[in-house]
């Protein structure tokens, strides 16, 4: 795919790469290489709309994250959806149904949902992955692969009806995927630190979500796994869900045992065979044409 793409370490040495390559890339990547924490980064960047006291505020109003059957639901229809788009070719049935899904179920919320808003959240699913695997995993991503994502996401937003206005290449054009990530970053970095704030609304659907998160601990070890969750934050995230910072001893621990991960998978594990991809979502439909996870997180939607 790479040099079918004309990529050349990173460079374009010739026609730029094609959406439909783009999404081969990625799935690869979510698939293949970094299944574990791509998933996760996936998970955090929803996670993370939720310091935003815009998009939590709409959340709590609408009781879409006010109830464990509530906010299971909605994880779990969101995960489907996103991943449904991600799995499937720029084009094909299934990923333009999800992507109209998508867009009928904003279109519920008669406008209360900002562009700016929804560009933010749209960064998060791209510039999380990337930011997660080039921390926590064995390599980190080239241009061509975050080139490649920056393609893919550029066109979900388009296929979404996200105004781009704000960023410097809506007008001229972005010559690659690449651009159009590090100008997006640029934004959502700024964006972020203007609208971050604490709230209530951001503790109340964080707390909801981590819940969630937490299904499948014991009781007994759910305070810890909180600090673990709120470990994996940033300060200003931290903050903005008027979470407590964890323990140093956890903080050590957690920081040591991604460490540890990242050098066994580097010096001493083989690559994936292709047989064993870790896929979220089934290539085909249940018995009554519903799209369905592989994996149980929660409830059994």
């Amino acid at each position: 795919v790479l040099q079918s793409s004309s990529f050349c370490s990173g460079v374009h040495s010739g026609p730029a790469i094609t959406l439909d390559h783009a999404q081969q890339i990625q799935l690869y990547l979510f698939e293949l290489e970094f299944p574990f924490i791509a998933q996760k980064a996936l998970e955090f960047a929803l996670f993370r709309t939720y310091g935003i006291p815009s998009i939590s505020g709409l959340l709590m109003h609408t009781k879409q994250l006010s109830t464990k059957a509530h906010s299971s639901k909605r994880m779990i229809d969101t995960s489907v959806l996103m991943l449904e788009v991600i799995k499937n070719p720029p084009g094909s049935k299934r990923a333009v149904e999800a992507l109209a899904r998508t867009n009928f179920l904003h279109g519920l919320y008669g406008g209360r949902i900002s562009n700016e808003d929804l560009l933010y959240t749209l960064s998060l699913f791209l510039l999380e992955p990337v930011r997660w695997i080039d921390r926590h995993e064995w390599r980190e991503l080239t241009d061509v692969e975050v080139a490649a994502m920056g393609l893919f996401w550029m066109k979900v937003g388009e296929g979404m009806k996200i105004d781009y206005d704000v960023l410097p290449g809506a007008k001229s054009g972005w010559k690659d995927g690449l651009q159009f990530t590090r100008e997006l970053e640029k934004w959502s970095d700024e964006y972020d630190e203007r609208n971050m704030v604490p709230a209530e609304s951001n503790k109340e659907t964080a707390d909801h979500t981590t819940a969630l998160l937490l299904y499948a601990v014991p009781d007994a070890f759910k305070d810890a796994g909180r600090k673990v969750v709120s470990g994996l934050m940033d300060s200003r995230l931290r903050k903005a869900m008027l979470y407590p910072d964890p323990p140093a001893l956890l903080q050590w621990l957690v920081d040591t045992g991604l460490a540890t991960r990242k050098l066994v998978l580097r010096h001493l594990t083989l690559p994936r065979p292709f047989a064993w991809r870790k896929q979220i979502v089934a290539d085909d439909v249940n018995a009554h044409g519903r799209i369905f996870k592989l994996i149980w997180d929660t409830e059994p939607w």
